[in-house]
């Protein structure tokens, strides 16, 4: 709060935050705060403060349910079902005969202009088009800011709307939330190479020229992935399976920044911007562990079993399609859903009994 202040008393308007309030009664209210200087643009103006309520019920984990916001020119809605998922009714008991899948995510998959325009609701449009039915239902289990330790949490929450697969397309956020510790302790407990490459990267020059090599050992990345997203998802599989619930995963997509320092700097600002230098790593650096990241959720999937759909695969691009290191413009949102879709039409298919129609 104190940072969006800062902001607004430099003359710009800092907007769409949510923080925690505490009531009389010691109860946590979460309200969305809008900072908005009185004086567009002059450095020290007042400020007004506007709270309105959060569409959270708890930020980065969960939404209110039966929320609706609806406001610009494009036109904006937000609405949140009886279960606060962004998404339609979900009818309980599920209906025979149909097939149901649940998008699980963060902001990757919860984003979009309206909820129609999300891709899980893209995909469930073009799988009904494909198969001339409305039996097939995607939902959009996605929640700004949630990382696998909290899709964990609630898995039972998603199994209980009865699902017969879960599609995960996850990754940013567990780097957000979990790699600064991951990387301060590896520095501490894993000898004097990692306390040295921590000391170069605190230089500037270095930590922008030498990043990919001040990071850790691909081994070290792995055991990361292994012991945080992986083990995570492992762990819902195995509820899933109980359940009689499918697991599907997505390679996760990014930028391509190898070529144009130019398209690098763009997402380098973008980083800084957002997170900071605290994050870890630089943009370039994250497109490498993310490229380890992508090979390692495959090889996973193959050895579980899991439905591996390759979306970064089929996902290139920098500026005009990446907005920053994880999300996509709405052509470009439409593109990831079509990869979606099209990989899952041998699964629906046989969900549904029924051959996969030609396109």
């Amino acid at each position: 709060a104190r940072g969006a202040f800062r902001v607004a008393t430099d003359g710009a308007s800092m907007g769409g935050r949510d923080y925690p309030f505490y009531l009389r009664e010691g109860q946590e209210y979460f309200a969305e705060a809008t900072f908005m200087p009185l004086n567009e643009g002059i450095e020290g103006s007042d400020v007004i403060l506007s709270l309105s309520p959060s569409t959270y019920k708890r930020p980065a984990f969960s939404f209110q349910p039966n929320v609706y916001r609806g406001e610009g020119f494009p036109r904006y809605e937000f609405y949140t079902n009886s279960h606060g998922f962004r998404d339609d009714e979900v009818a309980l008991p599920k209906p025979q005969g149909g097939c149901r899948i649940l998008c699980i995510g963060g902001s990757t998959t919860v984003l979009g202009l309206r909820n129609e325009l999300t891709y899980p609701n893209l995909v469930e449009r073009m799988l009904r088009e494909h198969f001339h039915t409305d039996r097939i239902e995607v939902v959009n289990c996605g929640v700004s800011g949630l990382g696998t330790d909290g899709q964990r949490e609630q898995v039972h929450s998603y199994l209980a709307l009865e699902p017969d697969l879960m599609l995960f397309y996850v990754f940013f956020n567990d780097i957000t939330n979990n790699y600064h510790e991951f990387l301060t302790v590896w520095a501490a407990n894993a000898g004097l190479l990692p306390r040295i490459k921590r000391f170069l990267s605190t230089s500037s020059f270095l930590y922008w020229n030498l990043d990919i090599a001040l990071l850790p050992p691909e081994e070290e990345l792995i055991r990361f992935f292994d012991q945080g997203t992986l083990a995570n998802l492992r762990a819902m599989a195995a509820e899933a399976e109980q359940a009689g619930t499918d697991m599907a995963v997505c390679s996760f997509a990014g930028p391509d920044l190898r070529n144009d320092r130019h398209v690098r700097a763009f997402f380098e600002y973008q980083l800084l911007r957002t997170h900071g230098r605290h994050w870890g790593m630089t943009a370039r650096a994250y497109q490498h562990v993310l490229r380890l990241f992508n090979r390692r959720i495959e090889v996973i999937s193959e050895q579980e079993g899991w439905l591996y759909v390759p979306v970064a695969e089929h996902m290139q691009g920098a500026i005009g399609v990446f907005s920053d290191l994880c999300h996509v413009y709405q052509d470009a949102r439409r593109h990831k859903a079509t990869i979606v879709a099209d990989y899952l039409k041998n699964y629906v298919a046989e969900r549904l009994g029924k051959a996969v129609p030609s396109p």
